[in-house]
Order: structure tokens, then sequence, then C-alpha cells
């Protein structure tokens, strides 16, 4: 247990800051001049928040600079003084999460004491911003419509941003979602075991972890930020949550779906299924006030979710007619018939948030947020069309967060913040079936699977104390900001992969004849801690940031950052000479300590106003090992446990499995997974330069160029192979091919190190590139309308980055690995996040042209409407021309391509969505309390939209018993679906 102790003794030594006072805060910047646009130093700027009263004062530099820092999101108003100069109030200015909003103030020369009040001049681009950022304000939060209300999904609005192929992860710039980070109230709120956010949120998991309702805004930094940023290789999501105010502020609501108002999937129709019960009840509520006015605030929200849906099963690949004929299978068959019965999947959850904000006085500000989420989704443990009831499990997901900062006034040039954070995010998952896995495959596609799988009974549980301290200090025309945190993650973890054993028929035909290819099941060593592992890490951020104003016109940003993740080495060193002999050791985990970032930003104005902005930077960010990983290597050593693949006379009797590790006869040797000895954390090198420009009021355009190169990016590779012989196959329809085929028997390659299987290496040897454009249009809210529109154009290329296989044999895993381990450089083609177009628009229209109309009915019938959506036009992700079976003979089934081509020269269809809403607001009472009802439909078109993951990818498929390729009769057609057909919800929320 890394303690306090150690804990306060590091932020003794580094007194300053954490993960970044920008991530939930704001800042007001600009110059006072006098009528001649000559510089007024030392006049005194103040920022005072409208809705708190909470005030923040500096004074103007030598050039006339100011900067208003450490600023709550809210709306302010700005005033100057000056003897000499007519008092200057202006307002209201918004302060959004991350911004730096530039307010110019002009001051008159006036002997007597007056003031002047006029509307605030706010710049709509940010002139002193050198990184890539885009920000989801509270407009679009609370009127656009997001199926499944997970507030994650906002991101997907961001340019650069698409789906990573892991269900429920982001990409930016091409890379795996596990290289983002993602930042809560100014804390980390990221599930270090997996990789992801805590709870795991997403498709086919919880659905989220914080209500829509209790979010005020985010900002997401998809490049080139600046120092005060780490820990992750891609984007980093800052998100603030409500507050209270000195106003009463609460709703009620209630989100309402089910079948009736949906259209059928194009799966069912294809297959002649009906609509299949559909229920989704999303309820809650929020208030928020004063406990003392202009002193102490709080916020309360509850959310609450009630969803089932139906999991359709049916067989992948029809039974051959000729077996289906003969009277000799028929007992098989109606066995399979059992499995195929369709179930219900549960996504329940209560969610619920508490905050206070209390300005103890003129220096000090103390906030405490709590956070709780309890899910259980009945079904969803490896739920899919293919994947029989007894296959599944229940998930549970148990999260709560407790945020602490103050924020400290020292002078108005010297600006503290300290933060703390208790987390923990417990995730057990339970079985439904007792026996043995079995996997059936017809033609290399998966038919069906039943029996336990091969990832339950499992649990990660995560206890984290983050504890940090930032310091800010305006000297002159620099913003110095420096800074420390420590975050520490308890983690135990039991994951045993195969402990009831898996079965793999290759063929209906195996089937019937019980006449399995293989079978595998892990055992705990013994006088080992076996399966449970405790991969607890400690993560150590320190930073240095300034902010030069050089002119009114140049901002320099320049900044250093050191990361240091001190990670647990894994305890037992599998002793076999054959290791050593081959330079590995299955305790080997050095930690990385040359973690140096050193970040350049630059934004340039070169007209005298404030409409037009050049913007560049470069930088170099470190990403994180999950813990995953190392928990794998804790106990896939052969001795704490060991996975054993049998083959022919050793499998035993379908469907029996070995209570014992079986010893004396058996051919079976583990796989073991361990670390490569040169491991070093991922880097990636981002760069970027754009434009941004006011068109008109509250309208801007941008154009930015993105370059993005991930090096040491991890991956799992398999190193006991000889190297691959050259073999002259035949393909149907191609002609000869040339075949790199490991050396040994089929399904049995020859093994430089005979005493083991596979040996799997977490190795740092991947590459990503990616180069991007993105045109952008915003118009901010006025005058009834707002819009965001963007365009991407990219390309992404890497040699396989995906580093979470873990589990040997698990077809999910098997399939993120390379087709030929020894020569992962021929995997090198279209990342599967290479998005190359992506076109995708918001907007919210208020109808609301008759506002204000005398005539009461008419008031009602045409008054409070507005129109919102977002709509979405993609090209399809790439896959490769697939080849059912291990043709390459190094076990994995999941990787083969055919022969020469290259990787993923395949795309899916192009997507288009539109998400649109319909939202009346009737007044109930003088319009302080209001009755919001509103209709959402969701893919509105009807469009039938498939990933890479519902294509059946098998070009050929390959005969293990003869060594021959035939014809795949389905390539390129659907399997399933995972995107849904048109939703309709309807939705009524109190408002006052």
């Amino acid at each position: 247990m890394f303690g306090l102790t150690r804990i306060a003794s590091i932020l003794a030594i580094f007194p300053l800051a954490a993960s970044a006072q920008q991530a939930l805060t704001g800042t007001i910047t600009g110059t006072v001049t006098d009528p001649t646009e000559a510089a007024v130093p030392n006049a005194q700027v103040t920022a005072h928040n409208i809705n708190t009263g909470l005030e923040r004062t500096a004074s103007s530099g030598d050039i006339g600079q100011y900067t208003l820092t450490l600023l709550p999101v809210g709306e302010y108003e700005v005033s100057a003084k000056k003897a000499g100069f007519a008092d200057l109030k202006l307002g209201p200015v918004r302060v959004g999460v991350g911004q730096s909003v530039t307010v110019e103030l002009r001051m008159s020369v006036s002997a007597a004491a007056t003031q002047v009040q006029v509307e605030a001049g706010v710049a709509n681009v940010e002139t002193t911003r050198s990184s890539v950022a885009n920000s989801v304000d509270n407009s679009q939060i609370s009127n656009l419509g997001i199926n499944g209300r997970d507030f994650l999904k906002f991101l997907l609005l961001t340019p650069g941003v698409t789906t990573d192929v892991r269900t429920g992860d982001l990409s930016f710039g091409g890379l795996r979602g596990t290289l983002n980070n993602l930042q809560v109230d100014g804390s980390d709120n990221n599930n270090n075991f997996y990789g992801q956010a805590v709870g795991r949120t997403g498709t086919g998991r919880a659905p989220y972890q914080f209500s829509v309702d209790s979010v005020e805004e985010f900002q997401i930094n998809s490049s080139t930020y600046s120092a005060e940023f780490g820990r992750a290789g891609g984007a980093v999501t800052n998100v603030v949550t409500k507050s209270g105010t000195n106003e009463f502020h609460g709703s009620a609501f209630e989100y309402f779906r089910d079948r009736y108002m949906n259209a059928n999937t194009w799966i069912n129709n294809s297959r002649g299924i009906p609509r299949q019960p559909f229920h989704v009840n999303q309820f809650g509520g929020t208030v928020g006030g004063p406990v003392v006015k202009n002193k102490d605030f709080f916020f309360f929200n509850y959310d609450g979710q009630r969803r089932h849906l139906p999991n359709p099963v049916f067989l992948g690949v029809p039974i051959p007619a000729a077996l289906a004929a003969d009277p000799a299978n028929q007992s098989k068959i109606q066995l399979l018939n059992s499995k195929i019965a369709p179930y219900q999947l549960a996504y329940d959850q209560d969610v619920y948030l508490a905050k206070n904000d209390w300005q103890i006085n003129d220096k000090h500000r103390l906030s405490g947020r709590y956070n709780h989420q309890k899910f259980s989704g009945v079904g969803l443990e490896l739920s899919g069309n293919q994947s029989a009831y007894e296959h599944t499990g229940t998930a549970f997901v148990k999260t709560d967060t407790v945020s602490l900062s103050l924020a400290s006034v020292f002078t108005a040039n010297l600006i503290n913040e300290f933060r703390f954070q208790f987390l923990r995010d417990d995730e057990p998952s339970e079985a439904f079936s007792t026996g043995p896995e079995t996997v059936l495959r017809e033609g290399g596609v998966t038919a069906l699977s039943f029996g336990a799988s091969s990832i339950t009974p499992r649990y990660a549980n995560i206890k984290g104390e983050q504890f940090g301290d930032n310091l800010t200090r305006i000297m002159g025309r620099h913003t110095l900001k420096v800074g420390a945190d420590v975050n520490h993650n308890g983690i135990e973890n039991y994951f045993a992969g195969n402990v009831r054993g898996s079965y793999t028929f290759n063929s209906y035909a195996d089937f019937f004849a019980n006449r399995p290819a293989s079978f595998i099941q892990a055992f705990p060593g013994a006088g080992t801690p076996g399966f449970t592992t405790k991969p607890s890490f400690t993560e150590l951020g320190f930073y240095v940031q300034d902010e030069f104003r050089v002119t009114p016109k140049l901002t320099l940003n320049l900044g250093l950052r050191y990361d240091l993740a001190l990670l647990t080495k894994p305890p037992v060193k599998n002793p076999d000479p054959q290791l050593s002999a081959f330079g590995l050791d299955t305790s080997a985990l050095s930690n990385d300590t040359n973690n140096f970032g050193p970040r350049f930003g630059f934004a340039y104005k070169p007209l005298t106003s404030d409409k037009l902005v050049v913007r560049g930077g470069y930088g170099m960010f470190f990403g994180r090992t999950p813990q995953i990983l190392v928990s794998t290597a804790y106990n896939q050593n052969g001795i704490s446990a060991a996975s054993l693949t049998f083959t022919g006379a050793a499998i035993p009797t379908y469907p029996n499995n070995f209570s014992s590790q079986p010893t004396g006869g058996t051919l079976a040797v583990p796989s073991i997974l361990l670390f490569d000895s040169n491991y070093v954390l991922p880097v990636v090198f981002q760069g970027s330069i754009g434009v941004e420009y006011e068109v008109a009021r509250n309208t801007t355009i941008s154009v930015n160029y993105l370059n993005v190169r991930g090096e040491h990016l991890t991956r799992t590779r398999d190193v006991n192979l000889y190297p691959p012989v050259p073999v002259s196959v035949t393909l149907p329809g191609l002609g000869s091919r040339t075949l790199l085929r490991y050396p040994g028997p089929q399904g049995s390659p020859l093994r430089p190190m005979s005493h083991f299987a596979r040996t799997e290496v977490f190795e740092s040897g991947a590459n990503s590139f990616y180069n991007g454009f993105t045109l952008g249009f915003k118009r901010r809210f006025a005058t009834h309308y707002q819009v965001n529109l963007s365009y991407t154009y990219a390309k992404a290329i890497d040699d396989v980055t995906d580093f979470t296989s873990v589990v040997p044999f698990n077809a999910i895993d098997e399939g993120k690995m390379a087709q030929y381990p020894t020569m992962p450089g021929l995997d090198r083609g279209p990342s599967v996040n290479d998005q190359r177009h992506r076109v995708i628009t918001n907007f919210v229209w208020n109808l609301d042209y008759l506002h204000g109309v005398k005539n009461l009915a008419v008031h009602y019938l045409v008054d409070g409407w507005s129109l919102s959506g977002v709509i979405l036009a993609q090209t399809g992700q790439p896959y490769s021309n697939g080849v059912g079976g291990d043709a390459v003979n190094d076990t994995n089934s999941q990787t083969s391509r055919v022969p020469q081509d290259g990787r993923n020269t395949n795309h899916a269809p192009t997507i288009s969505n539109w998400d649109l809403r319909v939202t009346k607001s009737i007044p109930l009472y003088r319009e302080r309390v209001r009755f919001v009802l509103a209709l959402d439909a969701f893919n509105a078109f009807n469009e039938a939209e498939f990933l890479t993951t519902n294509i059946r990818t098998g070009k050929y498929n390959f005969v293990t018993a003869t060594g021959a390729f035939t014809p795949a009769t389905n390539f390129g057609t659907y399997a399933s679906q995972t995107l849904d057909n048109r939703i309709l919800q309807v939705s009524g929320k109190i408002v006052f």
C-alpha cells in the first residue's frame, strides 16, 4: 500500500501544481487601453460572477495586459478602474471550462467619478490558445438528443474523433482509446486496469457514470495541449459538473422508449424475426441553490435507468443440408436448437451526485463532490447473436468518487489550488453456467458459443487516492504554472481465463461426431496466489508551464512535463532454463524513468482586432500501461497459473473438463505471457497548425492540420515461433499465391522453446501515423439558433497497436494480434481506426419568433418550440480479406489473411445518421416553472448501418485436413448489427 505519509512527503518536496488549473476553470484575459489605443498600466480589473457573487481582481501590466485566472465556469461582469478614467463595466462574459476568453477594455478619460456600462466586447476567437481544443457547452448538452444519454457521446461532435473498434472507446488521431485521459472536476476519472473510463461505460456495458443532467460542460483537448495535462497520448477531456447558484433551480424528468415506437432491425427483418421486446425508462431530477447567498451553494442529482433489450440468437452459419438430414445428428441438432432461444438483456442503474461550493472568504473557496453509481447488467457478459444465454453472465459495476478542491487567492498574482480525490471502481462478473465453454465453428466462422464463457467469473476492484497542488504566478507578461500530483491505484483482480475449460470444434461434422479440435483449460499453481493478482501502482506527474505574452499579438506557451509510473513488478520468476536462454524473465518489468515531455505552442493574431488567430504547436506525450497487462504477467507465467492446450488423444471426453491439473501422459504445454525486458511507456509526438477567423458576429470558421506519430506503442506478440517458410498455394479465382507458413504439423507449430506453447510478450514495438485536416464552422447561440459543423479528412496507418490481447485463444483477443507474430511489420497498413472522411453537424434552433405575443392561446400554441439534431456522414472503417482458420499455422485462427494481400484493404459501408429532436416548452407558472415535452428520433430515416465488427470478413476458408483454400460464400455479408435502426423516445421534464 502506497501510504499517505509517502504521498505527503512527495507533495512537501513539490508544493506546486497537479493535473491542471485549467482542467476545471477558465481565464479572462485582454488589454486595457485608452481612447488612443495606448496601454493603460496599473488599472484594477475585476471579474464578478453574476450567479454566485465570486470575484477575482488583477492589475494591468506594462503593455496593458491583464489575466484573471481560476474562474469557475459561468457568466461574469468585467470592470476596470483607474484614477483619471471613467469606470468601465462590461457583461455578460461567458467563461467555459479550459477557455481563455479575451475581453479588450477601452477606458475613456474622465476627471469626475463616472461609470460607463457597455455590452461586452468578447472575442469569439481565443487569441492566446495554441492547442487544438473544442468545447461542448450547456446549450448543446441540454438541447441535443443523445441515444442512451451517455454524456461521453458528445465527444463525437469533435473534429478528428471517431469510434474506436473497442466498443465504448473513442479514438483521437487514429490512436486507441486506451491512450486518452478523462478528468472530472479536475481529477483523474480513469479505470487504469482496463485503460478506459471509470465504470467502463459504453455500448453493451454500464450506460454512464455521471448523469448528463449533472454535467455543466466539457472541453476536449485533442492535440498539442499544455504541459499541465499528461498521462495521455491521445486526448484529454475535462468535464465540469454543475453547481448551485444564488437562485433555486431544479428539474424532474422521464425518458421513455418501447418496441412499438421503433423500427425493426435489418438483421431481424432479414431472418423474418419480428420486433423484439424493448423497454427503456430513464428518470430522475436535479435541485440546486444557495445555502447562504453569495457564500455557500449546493447541487444534487439522481438518475435512474431500467432498460430491457432483446438478444436474438441464431446460428452464424447454417447447418449443411446433408448433415441436417442425417438421423444420427438429430439429438445434437436438438441440443443446438435449445441453445438459440432469445433472451433479455437488463441494464439497471442508479446514479447519485451531491456537490457543495463554499466561498469561505474573499480568498478561499472550497468545493466538494460525491458521485455514486450502481449498475447490474443481466446477460451482458459476452452476449451476442451467436452467444447462448448460458454463455453470458451478469456484469456488476459499483463506483464511488469523492473530490475536494481548495482554491486560494493569496494575492491578485499568486493563486493556489489543492486537490484530493478518492475513487472506488468495483466490477465483478458472474457466469450463468458451470460447464466448459463450447465454440462451434464452420468454415472459420463462429456458428455458436455455449457453456461458461472463457472470461467468467472475474472481478477487478480499484481503490484510488489522488493528491495534487497547483500554483499560478502572474509576473508581468508571464503566467507561470508549476506543479505535481500523485495518483495511487490499489488494485485486486481475479481472472482465471478458461478456468472451466474451452472446447473448439472446427465444423458441424466434428461437433456431431464429438471430435473437438482442441481443448484449453487454466489451472492455478500449487502454493501460489493463482488467479488473484494485485497489480497496484502509483503515478507521479510534475510540470512547469509558461504563457508568455510577448506582444499583444503574440503569445507563446512553453512547457515541460515529467511523468513517472511506478508499476508493481510481477513477483514470480519461472526458473525454466529455456526462458533464460532466450533472454526472457517472467518477473521482468522495469519502470520507465526518462519520460520528459517538452511542449511548445504559439498563438498569433495578425490583425489589430481579435478576429483572426494563427495557432500551432508541437509536443511529446506519454501514455499509460493498463494494469490488465501487469495482472496477466503476474499469473500467466506457467507457475502461478497455467493455460494448457490439449489436442488429439489428450483431449478429455466432451463435455467433461479436468477437476485438477493432469499429470503424466499429457502432451499439453503451458502458454505464458510476460513483459519484454525493454518495455517502455507509449510515446506520442503531436504537431498542429491552424487558423481561426471570425467571419461575423458569433460566427467563426477554422482550418487545422494535425500530425500524430505514435512510437513504442504496446502490442502482444508470440515470440516462440521459428521463421515462417514460403509455401505455394492455390486459391480458387485468384490462382497461385505464396503463403508464409510457420513450420510444423498443422495446429502444432515447432517451438524454439519446447517447454512452452505460446510465449506472448508485451512489447513496445508498434507504431502509428496519422495525418488529418479539419474544417470547422461554429455559430454560437444567438438570435434563435446555433450551429457547429466540421469536416475531417484523415489517414491513419499502424502495424497493429492494440495491446489488450491478454487471453490466449479467446476470439476477441486473438483478433487484436498481428498475422505473423515474428514479422509484425507485414501488418503495416490502414489502422482499424482509419476513417478517411467524416462530416458531423449539430444544431439548436429555437422557433420562438412569436415570443411575448399577448394572445394567450397563440402564446401556448406556437411559442416555445425548438428543433435540434446531430447529423453524421462518415466513411466506413477498414477490414481485411480474411481467411477462416489458422492458415499460417501460428495457432491463431482470427488473423489469417488471403496470402499476399495487405491488411485492411476493404472498408465497411458509409454511415449516414440523423438524430433529431422536437421540443415544446410550456410555461406553468410565470415562466419560472415550465414543462418541457420532447420527441427524439434516433436514426430518424431508419438507415441500416454496420460496423466492421458486424461483417463476415472471411473471404476463404482454410481446410485444416488438406491445407486447401475454399471460397467463403458469405464474405462481406452481415452477421450482426451493432447500430440501432430508428428509435423514438418521448420525454417530459419539469424545470423550475
